[in-house]
């Protein structure tokens, strides 16, 4: 299998420990072989849903080729989901990678969306109304924190993938032919027959519109202190709300970014979700699952240091973990340091 379209793209994995996300289908098992012929260190993780046929046999081909190669294995089994499957196995997919990241400091998550994927998806949110961070929202490389996504195929076909897996075991999923999946709808009859035409167009559009993003949304940095993401007031801050929370596994409609605007980033998203803001930042944070009765000595120093409001309640819960002297101060000097 050659890398030769996909060397810059397999860079940044030449540094630190790389995480794969590993489901058995055609994408996934090559991206597997070209990261073992370009010599880059990586292990392997894979979700089961208990909803393939195949599920136990694609376990322990995953197991097998992680052995013969030398790589770790990490497999969990997902508790049924009985609605939302697609946002909710999501969900179970990130939460468990990044439980992976934490726990054997990993650098990069390796990913094998492909072009078709990106195809779909643009397909899917310019026909509900989306703006530029929405439609582009897959990157080939996502800085998340403590780590980064990358997307090695992002600019390369199916047809490719299934030139390069002719003599590649992988599986279908039984799920992609159900046209009850809108992302199914969409391959079957829109993003199929424009791949098959158009792909080279497709690629060098996507590759225009990346490069216009970033000068349009140049990069702003972002902190986290106390489960509290915060960044520099910006033009930008709507998209990096955005951008955040997408991260955090949620999707804002239009008529809740037209809300954060009308509110002035001050406001409470899906019972969920805290936005909060000062003159100089932007603040994002969970809603602390249950309502704290904050002594009066608190609340005077969150007041005398002009800590926003709806962030008060977030800070406390944070505080009653991990209490120590000078928590509040230090919080509003992480500011600062941004």
């Amino acid at each position: 299998m050659t890398a030769r379209d996909f060397k810059n793209y397999l860079e940044p994995l030449r540094e630190g420990k790389n995480l794969l996300g590993f489901s058995g289908g055609l994408d996934s098992v090559c991206l597997f072989f070209l990261l073992v012929g370009e010599n880059i260190a990586f292990d392997i993780a894979l979700v089961d849903y208990n909803t393939q046929k195949q599920r136990l046999e694609i376990i322990q081909h995953a197991q097998k080729l992680a052995k013969t190669h030398h790589k770790k294995c990490y497999i969990h089994y997902a508790p049924k989901i009985v609605r939302n499957f697609e946002m909710q196995a999501r969900k179970v997919r990130y939460d468990f990678f990044e439980t992976l990241i934490k726990e054997h400091s990993y650098k990069h998550l390796i990913l094998a969306h492909h072009l078709n994927d990106r195809l779909e998806w643009f397909l899917m949110q310019l026909s509900k109304g989306a703006g530029l961070n929405t439609l582009l929202s897959f990157q080939a490389y996502e800085k998340r924190g403590f780590y980064a996504i990358v997307r090695p195929l992002l600019y390369t076909p199916k047809d490719t993938l299934k030139t390069l897996a002719k003599d590649l075991k992988f599986f279908e999923d039984d799920s992609n032919s159900s046209l009850k999946f809108k992302r199914n709808c969409f391959r079957k009859h829109y993003a199929n027959s424009l791949m098959q035409h158009y792909s080279k167009g497709i690629i060098q559009s996507f590759k225009f519109l990346d490069q216009e993003k970033e000068r349009l949304y140049p990069l702003v940095p972002v902190s986290q202190r106390h489960g509290i993401t915060f960044f520099q007031y910006s033009q930008n801050a709507l998209f990096m709300v955005d951008k955040i929370l997408k991260q955090k596994g949620y999707v804002l409609s239009f008529s809740q970014k037209e809300e954060i605007k009308r509110h002035f980033f001050s406001l409470e998203i899906a019972q969920k979700f805290i936005i909060e803001s000062d003159k100089e930042h932007v603040f994002i944070a969970l809603k602390p699952p249950k309502t704290l009765s904050m002594p009066k000595d608190f609340k005077d120093k969150a007041r005398r240091l002009n800590i926003p409001k709806r962030l008060r309640p977030v800070l406390y819960a944070e505080f009653l973990k991990q209490p120590m002297h000078g928590f509040l101060i230090r919080f509003k000097q992480s500011l600062i340091n941004l």
